[in-house]
């Protein structure tokens, strides 16, 4: 992506726009670092404010909506670990 006003930009459009849902949660929690590493700095201006709040709206909007493929996926990783599961019982969960 091509550099934008603001560093924590990037890590939220890329959040926005992941289409492969195994790298979805990953692009979110990296949005959500980089918003609040910004926060820890002082933020001079209303705009930037107003960007950072949409943006935390539009995280929070984004975790509901993927929040159960991120429950698959946790539960298919659990799976893989166990032994003596077969893999019908990962079929079961999509994988």
């Amino acid at each position: 992506m091509s550099k934008l006003r603001y560093p924590w930009l990037d890590a939220y459009l890329y959040a926005v726009l992941e289409t492969n849902p195994e790298l979805k949660f990953d692009q979110i929690c990296e949005a959500v670092a980089a918003i609040e590493k910004r926060r820890l700095s002082p933020i001079e201006t209303d705009e930037e404010l107003r960007e950072l709040a949409n943006a935390e709206e539009g995280l929070k909007a984004l975790m509901t909506e993927n929040m159960n493929l991120v429950e698959a996926f946790d539960a298919k990783r659990i799976l893989r670990d166990v032994p003596g599961k077969s893999r019908n019982d990962q079929d079961h969960l999509g994988g």
